[in-house]
Protein backbone atom coordinates (compact mmCIF):
# COMPACT_ATOMS: atom_id res chain seq x y z
CA UNK A 1 0.00 0.00 0.00
CA UNK A 2 1.43 3.44 -0.70
CA UNK A 3 0.68 6.38 -0.06
CA UNK A 4 1.19 10.00 -1.45
CA UNK A 5 3.10 12.79 -0.13
CA UNK A 6 0.89 15.37 0.92
CA UNK A 7 1.36 18.97 3.19
CA UNK A 8 0.07 16.97 5.83
CA UNK A 9 2.25 13.32 5.01
CA UNK A 10 5.08 12.43 3.69
CA UNK A 11 5.25 9.59 1.14
CA UNK A 12 5.13 6.17 2.94
CA UNK A 13 4.34 2.77 1.86
CA UNK A 14 3.60 -0.94 3.52
CA UNK A 15 3.70 -4.06 2.60
CA UNK A 16 1.04 -6.68 3.59
CA UNK A 17 0.00 -9.94 2.15
CA UNK A 18 -3.82 -10.75 1.17
CA UNK A 19 -4.76 -14.16 0.47
CA UNK A 20 -6.71 -14.45 -2.91
CA UNK A 21 -9.59 -17.03 -2.70
CA UNK A 22 -10.66 -19.43 -5.39
CA UNK A 23 -13.73 -18.34 -7.11
CA UNK A 24 -16.86 -20.59 -6.19
CA UNK A 25 -18.42 -21.52 -9.96
CA UNK A 26 -21.18 -24.41 -10.12
CA UNK A 27 -22.36 -26.92 -13.13
CA UNK A 28 -25.53 -26.91 -14.91
CA UNK A 29 -27.58 -28.15 -17.50
CA UNK A 30 -25.66 -32.07 -16.85
CA UNK A 31 -28.25 -34.41 -18.34
CA UNK A 32 -28.25 -38.69 -18.25
CA UNK A 33 -29.87 -40.70 -21.24
CA UNK A 34 -32.40 -43.80 -20.43
CA UNK A 35 -30.66 -47.30 -21.09
CA UNK A 36 -32.09 -50.42 -21.09
CA UNK A 37 -31.88 -52.98 -18.05
CA UNK A 38 -28.02 -54.23 -17.78
CA UNK A 39 -27.59 -55.35 -14.31
CA UNK A 40 -25.90 -52.09 -13.07
CA UNK A 41 -26.73 -48.87 -12.08
CA UNK A 42 -24.46 -46.85 -14.22
CA UNK A 43 -26.07 -43.91 -15.90
CA UNK A 44 -24.96 -42.51 -18.99
CA UNK A 45 -24.11 -38.88 -18.92
CA UNK A 46 -25.68 -36.81 -22.46
CA UNK A 47 -24.71 -33.93 -22.07
CA UNK A 48 -21.88 -32.16 -19.58
CA UNK A 49 -23.17 -29.25 -18.89
CA UNK A 50 -21.63 -25.35 -18.20
CA UNK A 51 -19.68 -23.46 -15.89
CA UNK A 52 -22.04 -21.41 -14.33
CA UNK A 53 -20.22 -17.92 -12.41
CA UNK A 54 -16.54 -18.06 -14.67
CA UNK A 55 -15.06 -14.15 -14.98
CA UNK A 56 -15.20 -13.37 -18.95
CA UNK A 57 -12.17 -14.36 -20.65
CA UNK A 58 -11.06 -17.66 -18.01
CA UNK A 59 -10.22 -20.27 -19.59
CA UNK A 60 -12.15 -23.16 -17.50
CA UNK A 61 -13.13 -26.58 -19.32
CA UNK A 62 -15.16 -29.55 -16.88
CA UNK A 63 -13.86 -32.59 -16.48
CA UNK A 64 -16.98 -34.88 -16.96
CA UNK A 65 -17.50 -37.28 -14.54
CA UNK A 66 -20.26 -40.15 -12.88
CA UNK A 67 -23.84 -40.46 -13.09
CA UNK A 68 -25.83 -43.31 -11.47
CA UNK A 69 -29.55 -44.70 -11.14
CA UNK A 70 -30.58 -45.09 -7.54
CA UNK A 71 -30.51 -48.50 -7.91
CA UNK A 72 -30.20 -50.82 -10.96
CA UNK A 73 -34.40 -51.96 -11.66
CA UNK A 74 -36.38 -51.24 -14.51
CA UNK A 75 -38.59 -47.94 -13.69
CA UNK A 76 -39.28 -44.52 -15.16
CA UNK A 77 -38.38 -41.33 -13.48
CA UNK A 78 -35.58 -43.02 -11.44
CA UNK A 79 -33.52 -40.47 -9.51
CA UNK A 80 -29.60 -40.39 -10.93
CA UNK A 81 -26.70 -39.02 -9.02
CA UNK A 82 -23.21 -36.92 -10.57
CA UNK A 83 -20.32 -36.91 -8.60
CA UNK A 84 -16.79 -36.79 -9.57
CA UNK A 85 -16.81 -33.45 -11.46
CA UNK A 86 -13.84 -31.28 -11.65
CA UNK A 87 -12.56 -28.35 -13.39
CA UNK A 88 -9.19 -28.24 -15.72
CA UNK A 89 -7.95 -25.44 -17.86
CA UNK A 90 -5.55 -22.91 -17.68
CA UNK A 91 -7.31 -21.03 -15.24
CA UNK A 92 -8.84 -23.37 -13.29
CA UNK A 93 -6.83 -22.87 -9.76
CA UNK A 94 -8.59 -19.96 -10.10
CA UNK A 95 -11.70 -21.70 -9.19
CA UNK A 96 -13.29 -23.88 -6.91
CA UNK A 97 -16.69 -25.71 -7.69
CA UNK A 98 -18.76 -25.91 -4.85
CA UNK A 99 -20.73 -28.44 -5.46
CA UNK A 100 -21.70 -31.77 -7.96
CA UNK A 101 -24.03 -30.63 -10.18
CA UNK A 102 -27.63 -31.13 -9.26
CA UNK A 103 -29.26 -34.50 -9.81
CA UNK A 104 -31.52 -35.37 -12.78
CA UNK A 105 -34.04 -38.55 -13.85
CA UNK A 106 -33.95 -40.65 -16.35
CA UNK A 107 -35.86 -44.37 -17.29
CA UNK A 108 -34.11 -48.11 -16.88
CA UNK A 109 -36.41 -50.03 -19.44
CA UNK A 110 -36.92 -54.07 -19.47
CA UNK A 111 -34.63 -55.91 -21.00
CA UNK A 112 -35.67 -58.74 -24.00
CA UNK A 113 -35.59 -61.74 -23.90
CA UNK A 114 -36.32 -64.51 -26.59
CA UNK A 115 -36.19 -68.88 -26.20
CA UNK A 116 -33.77 -70.37 -28.24
CA UNK A 117 -34.02 -74.36 -28.75
CA UNK A 118 -37.48 -74.52 -29.42
CA UNK A 119 -38.81 -77.22 -31.14
CA UNK A 120 -42.13 -79.48 -31.36
CA UNK A 121 -42.13 -83.30 -32.31
CA UNK A 122 -43.90 -84.48 -35.12
CA UNK A 123 -46.44 -87.35 -34.63
CA UNK A 124 -49.02 -89.83 -36.08
CA UNK A 125 -52.35 -88.51 -36.56
CA UNK A 126 -54.72 -88.85 -33.86
CA UNK A 127 -57.63 -86.50 -34.58
CA UNK A 128 -56.53 -83.95 -32.66
CA UNK A 129 -54.36 -80.85 -32.21
CA UNK A 130 -52.14 -81.96 -29.20
CA UNK A 131 -48.67 -81.44 -29.44
CA UNK A 132 -45.18 -81.75 -27.43
CA UNK A 133 -42.19 -79.89 -27.20
CA UNK A 134 -39.27 -81.52 -27.80
CA UNK A 135 -36.34 -80.91 -26.04
CA UNK A 136 -35.74 -77.97 -23.61
CA UNK A 137 -36.18 -74.45 -24.33
CA UNK A 138 -33.88 -72.02 -22.89
CA UNK A 139 -33.89 -68.18 -22.52
CA UNK A 140 -31.53 -65.47 -24.19
CA UNK A 141 -30.28 -62.86 -23.24
CA UNK A 142 -30.49 -62.60 -19.53
CA UNK A 143 -28.35 -60.11 -17.67
CA UNK A 144 -24.73 -63.06 -16.13
CA UNK A 145 -26.10 -63.61 -12.50
CA UNK A 146 -29.43 -62.88 -13.12
CA UNK A 147 -31.94 -66.14 -12.32
CA UNK A 148 -34.29 -67.14 -14.04
CA UNK A 149 -36.35 -69.73 -15.55
CA UNK A 150 -38.71 -70.56 -18.32
CA UNK A 151 -42.21 -71.62 -17.47
CA UNK A 152 -43.19 -73.19 -21.00
CA UNK A 153 -46.09 -72.42 -23.11
CA UNK A 154 -48.41 -75.42 -24.20
CA UNK A 155 -48.38 -76.33 -28.26
CA UNK A 156 -50.96 -77.03 -30.46
CA UNK A 157 -50.98 -77.63 -33.97
CA UNK A 158 -53.42 -75.35 -36.24
CA UNK A 159 -54.17 -78.54 -37.86
CA UNK A 160 -55.72 -81.55 -36.77
CA UNK A 161 -54.98 -83.16 -40.30
CA UNK A 162 -51.76 -85.20 -41.76
CA UNK A 163 -49.46 -82.64 -43.28
CA UNK A 164 -46.02 -81.50 -43.05
CA UNK A 165 -45.03 -78.25 -41.80
CA UNK A 166 -47.89 -77.50 -39.53
CA UNK A 167 -47.90 -74.25 -38.03
CA UNK A 168 -47.81 -74.66 -33.75
CA UNK A 169 -49.46 -71.95 -31.64
CA UNK A 170 -48.46 -71.91 -28.00
CA UNK A 171 -49.93 -70.44 -24.76
CA UNK A 172 -47.84 -67.82 -23.41
CA UNK A 173 -44.27 -68.89 -22.03
CA UNK A 174 -43.67 -66.63 -18.90
CA UNK A 175 -40.68 -66.06 -16.75
CA UNK A 176 -40.30 -67.58 -12.90
CA UNK A 177 -38.26 -66.38 -10.09
CA UNK A 178 -37.55 -62.89 -7.85
CA UNK A 179 -40.36 -60.55 -8.64
CA UNK A 180 -37.93 -57.70 -8.98
CA UNK A 181 -35.78 -59.81 -11.06
CA UNK A 182 -38.49 -60.85 -13.22
CA UNK A 183 -39.76 -57.28 -13.49
CA UNK A 184 -36.68 -55.81 -15.18
CA UNK A 185 -37.11 -58.28 -18.53
CA UNK A 186 -39.76 -58.56 -21.14
CA UNK A 187 -40.10 -61.89 -23.14
CA UNK A 188 -40.58 -62.29 -26.81
CA UNK A 189 -43.38 -65.24 -27.67
CA UNK A 190 -41.79 -67.30 -30.36
CA UNK A 191 -43.12 -67.98 -34.00
CA UNK A 192 -42.76 -69.29 -36.99
CA UNK A 193 -42.75 -73.21 -35.16
CA UNK A 194 -44.03 -75.91 -37.49
CA UNK A 195 -44.23 -79.85 -37.18
CA UNK A 196 -45.46 -82.68 -38.63
CA UNK A 197 -48.25 -84.71 -38.39
CA UNK A 198 -47.76 -88.39 -40.38
CA UNK A 199 -50.29 -90.95 -41.42
CA UNK A 200 -51.26 -93.54 -38.78
CA UNK A 201 -49.76 -96.82 -39.20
Amino acid sequence: ITTAETDTFKAAFSTMAFEIKPREVTISGVTAGGKTYDGNAKAKITAAGVIDGLVDGDKVSIVTGKALYDDKNVGTGKTVTFYDFALSGEDAANYVLSAQPEGTTANISAKELTITDLAVRDKQYDGKNSAEIDGTPALAGAVDGDVLELVNGVPTFDSVTVGNNIPVSFTAFTLSGDSVTVGNYTLTQPTGITASIVEYS
